[in-house]
């Protein structure tokens, strides 16, 4: 579990991408990428991870398959900047099978991989196997800009509009937002791209999420994590 950096808004459509992209440049920062992402979400039939705020997904990058990986957001009322996440990834060909055992035990999966090194197609059917199916896919074109230790990227999401994040090892990613003036292009998207697709496309509401954070901060919290999570507080406090 580690502590949440980045922060995403999604920009107005009043916002062209490209004046977007003008304006992060004139702020210094380079481009040092441009690749098509497409991200293939697993899940069970009543969807059940996306509405705890976990997403099981397959990554490819230009057309080639990237990782298998499991993302989880936890929230910690005691700590300065509350939220966390637990992510999981395991790069294909995948022969590591710590990392998929560690994800396959975190959701309880009966049915475990036998042989390795596994790749896309053999992750997929191992899933249906254990009734978790490919439910979606959200595509963009992904443009990053560097400087220094920050990152921002520049997404343009088919079917969602275009969005930016920014992530920095130097300073709180959030500030750093409104520092360059750039929080005023648009709104946060707190759980990524998942609920907004999940609310247009299936018309499932959940903006409720922040609120159960709120009610009962460890209502979606794993039980691996549950003396880690007390951890953290009590060295907070």
């Amino acid at each position: 579990m580690s502590e949440e950096k980045e922060v995403k808004i999604r920009l107005r459509d009043s916002q062209p991408l490209d004046s977007v992209i003008e304006r992060v440049e004139k702020l210094g920062f380079q481009k040092v990428s441009e690749k098509t992402q497409v991200d293939s979400y697993f899940d069970f039939p009543d969807f059940r991870l996306c509405e705890k705020a976990q997403a099981l997904r397959i990554r490819s990058e230009n057309g080639i398959a990237k990782c298998f990986e499991f993302k989880v957001m936890f929230y910690l009322p005691c700590r300065k900047n509350p939220w966390f996440v637990e992510e999981i990834c395991a790069d294909f060909p995948i022969s590591d099978s710590e990392k998929v055992g560690e994800i396959f035990d975190l959701l309880g999966l009966e049915k475990l991989p036998a042989n390795y090194p596994l790749t896309p197609e053999t992750a997929a059917e191992l899933l249906k196997e254990n009734g978790i199916e490919r439910m979606f896919e959200i595509k963009k074109q992904r443009s990053s800009f560097r400087k220094k230790g920050t990152m921002i990227e520049l997404d343009s999401v088919e079917g969602l509009g275009n969005f930016l994040e920014i992530e920095s090892a130097e300073k709180d990613a959030g500030e750093l937002l409104h520092e360059f003036g750039l929080g005023e292009l648009g709104f946060e998207v707190k759980f990524g791209y998942t609920s907004l697709y999940l609310e247009k496309f299936y018309g499932k509401d959940l903006s409720n999420l922040k609120e159960k954070f709120a009610q009962n901060p460890e209502w979606n919290l794993l039980e691996s994590e549950l003396s880690f999570y007390k951890r953290l507080c009590e060295k907070e406090s």
